[in-house]
């Protein structure tokens, strides 16, 4: 038994060792005065952005947004599933089962 305390406590000893080399590792670091010159340098430099297609403009932002709109489709196979309703509940309208509506005290309504 005693074997096995002092096995444990040697173990506890040794892992509070490599913290104490990993704190002194860093500190060693950041104590080098060449380390902030080498963050500077890797640290990106703001700019003007350029474009990656060689000075081209794409579609603006809106005309993109138009253009999805066009495209968007609905994700559902168009099924609705009839226990599906709008229910008004004191001037808001939400979607949901009959029955939550109904027991939510909501005016329930086909949705189309």
């Amino acid at each position: 038994m005693r074997r096995v305390f002092a096995i444990l406590f040697a173990c506890q000893l040794c892992l509070g060792c490599f913290v104490f080399e990993e704190l002194d590792a860093s500190k060693d670091l950041l104590d080098n005065p060449t380390f902030e010159k080498t963050e500077k340098k890797k640290a990106p430099q703001p700019g003007p952005a350029k474009s990656a297609g060689g000075g081209k403009k794409g579609p603006s932002a809106q005309e993109r947004l138009a253009g999805w709109w066009k495209e968007a489709r609905s994700v559902n196979s168009g099924e609705v599933d009839e226990n599906m309703v709008s229910c008004d509940l004191g001037g808001s309208t939400q979607f949901m089962n009959r029955s939550d509506c109904l027991a939510r005290g909501g005016k329930a309504a086909a949705v189309r």
